[in-house]
């Protein structure tokens, strides 16, 4: 899936990869499984970054806004 290999899927493919990763991490909380777990957290890190990558996403301004907005939140439920 990377460049070397031809590039990134389309973005709704790459969305219901993500969609399936997190059912597979779903399953693997269920069952406990420590090893699954942190493999499918692997990969579901791995398809979103595919994901911001095709679509142009800067990652580090999105996690930077995301924890502002959350900080704002949760600061404002106290």
């Amino acid at each position: 899936m990377d460049k070397k290999r031809g590039g990134y899927w389309p973005e709704f493919k790459i969305l219901g990869r993500l969609i399936e990763e997190l059912g597979e991490l779903s399953q693997a909380l269920r069952k406990g499984d420590e090893r699954a777990i942190e493999e499918e957290t692997g990969d579901l890190l791995f398809t979103l970054i595919a994901f911001s990558n095709k679509v142009g996403i800067n990652l580090e301004n999105a996690l930077k806004r995301a924890i502002k907005k959350y900080d704002v939140r949760d600061f404002n439920r106290t």
